[in-house]
């Protein structure tokens, strides 16, 4: 069965998917949103055509549907125009929203694999990966000797992905010697996305070596990362760590709860759901909330565990003045699924920013994805 794309949002290191935008940005492409100050451009959803009615509440009816179906045209059409993008963080990112419509937009894969960024090329490879597409695999053999490591770690998790027997020593090697925590974080997400158990004892060397070259925060990520890896390889008390995480005692660890929140989403662990909703309504002594990416994160995360109530915090932040703010909230749009928020995903899809654009375009398609997997089962 295909995965289900995992939008591998590091907060903060990435508001978007999942080792794929992280790859981007350390392949070359800045990989989370800008977070220069921008006011949004006031702008409205395309009409709604006469005698229907607007998108309300989780499932469709015989008019939303047409409704639906029309803004995922039009999200379709924002993902081809912006793969072609001058901006790579934009085009890795059409590409990564190409997994939920990937019949459709196989082209913009396609054409992210010969991208000349490596981050993009990266992501394309990933998506090739997420989605099985078999298809590709004489296109990915190329990129197994390509210039960037990330693109060629990510040829190998394609190949592994679609059936094809590789050799993932290079993985291995990444993960232990590399001098970049980056890239052996990157090593170790795959390890785990690909599913082969005896990657275990590797992966828990790797989690005892020292690294004293590192700093404090670029330990504290691999760490989790390794973590997150071995508990989708079966090793399900690792979660207990990448839990602790929720509770910085400084806030250089600020960026380490952010991780560890996405991470525990994508690991749909239900034990920390209390936790994060107590963090997503927690104020200090100040009244002070945590910080939006925290708050957007928690939202998506708890949405991965089928809690979809979260939009009211992408409420909060959608005519947010910081770019990266918006595009967060297009993407906790999206990861909610619910119909509801279709229309104010148009409204995003205008944006003045090419990257909220994106986000948006790329949820609308994931609850157009949604509903009509729900339709499909009625």
């Amino acid at each position: 069965m295909k995965s289900a794309a995992t939008d591998r949002v590091r907060l903060i290191s990435s508001m978007c998917a999942a080792a794929m935008l992280s790859v981007a940005g350390v392949a070359g492409c800045e990989s989370s949103p800008s977070s220069k100050v921008v006011k949004p451009k006031p702008a409205a959803a395309a009409p709604i055509p006469r005698g229907t009615a607007p998108i309300a509440g989780g499932v469709t009816s015989a008019v939303s549907r047409m409704r639906l179906s029309e803004l995922r045209e039009a999200a379709l059409q924002r993902v081809e125009t912006l793969a072609r993008s001058n901006d790579p963080q934009v085009r890795a990112n059409a590409v990564e929203a190409a997994t939920s419509a990937s019949n459709r937009l196989k082209g913009v894969i396609g054409d992210g694999m010969i991208d000349n960024n490596a981050g993009v090329r990266a992501v394309a490879l990933m998506t090739v990966g997420r989605q099985e597409m078999s298809e590709m695999l004489g296109r990915v053999a190329g990129l197994a000797s390509d210039p960037s490591p990330y693109v060629r770690a990510a040829a190998l998790y394609a190949q592994a992905r679609c059936g094809k027997a590789a050799n993932l020593s290079p993985l291995a090697e990444m993960l232990m010697t590399d001098a970049s925590t980056n890239l052996r974080g990157h090593a170790a997400f795959l390890l785990g996305e690909i599913g082969d158990r005896s990657a275990l004892p590797l992966l828990k060397d790797a989690a005892r070596q020292s690294l004293p070259l590192a700093s404090a925060s670029e330990r504290n990520k691999l760490q989790l990362q390794i973590a997150e890896a071995m508990v989708k390889l079966g090793e399900a008390g690792y979660v207990e760590g990448i839990r602790a995480a929720l509770f910085p005692a400084t806030p250089e660890e600020l960026e380490s709860m952010a991780l560890a929140v996405q991470i525990l989403g994508e690991l749909r662990d239900r034990g920390s759901v209390g936790q994060l909703i107590n963090m997503s309504e927690y104020r200090n002594r100040e009244n002070q909330q945590y910080p939006a990416e925290i708050r957007l994160g928690i939202a998506g995360a708890l949405a991965k565990m089928s809690r979809d109530q979260g939009g009211f915090i992408a409420d909060e932040y959608a005519g947010n003045p910081i770019v990266a703010v918006r595009a967060q909230a297009a993407l906790t749009y999206g990861l909610t699924g619910r119909v509801e928020h279709a229309e104010k995903l148009a409204v995003l899809m205008n944006d003045a920013e090419a990257i909220v654009q994106i986000h948006a375009a790329a949820g609308i398609l994931k609850i157009y994805e949604r509903a009509a997997g729900a339709d499909a089962g009625r």
